[in-house]
């Protein structure tokens, strides 16, 4: 995943030790929709033991919301860096400082 390679250079090795998953939707998709809940566009889990810390990015949401408003790359990039920011207990902008520059106004 690009998103992952960017951070790497930004975080290095301690990034290689979270897992990231692409994923066409989220599972119960059709009752959040029900519910009237907003989609997710991605979401984290703690490693516990052995397991590692994963990211999980939902392709088929995140297409949809950049819609051609901004590029899917980098609308993958700020979801990846707001789940990382989260798991790690920090703002967004503190794992990347390029965070949401290509979020519209």
């Amino acid at each position: 995943m690009e998103s992952a390679q960017r951070l790497e250079r930004l975080w290095g090795e301690d990034i290689q030790s979270y897992q990231f998953v692409v994923q066409e939707i989220p599972d119960g998709l059709e009752e959040l929709v029900r519910r009237g809940g907003s989609i997710p566009l991605a979401a984290s889990a703690p490693g516990h033991g052995p397991k590692p810390p994963v990211i999980t990015v939902y392709r088929r949401p995140v297409e949809s919301t950049a819609r051609g408003l901004v590029p899917v790359s980098e609308l993958i990039h700020d979801v990846v860096v707001e789940q990382l920011a989260s798991l790690k207990g920090l703002d967004p902008e503190s794992i990347d400082p390029t965070y949401g520059r290509f979020r519209p106004l």
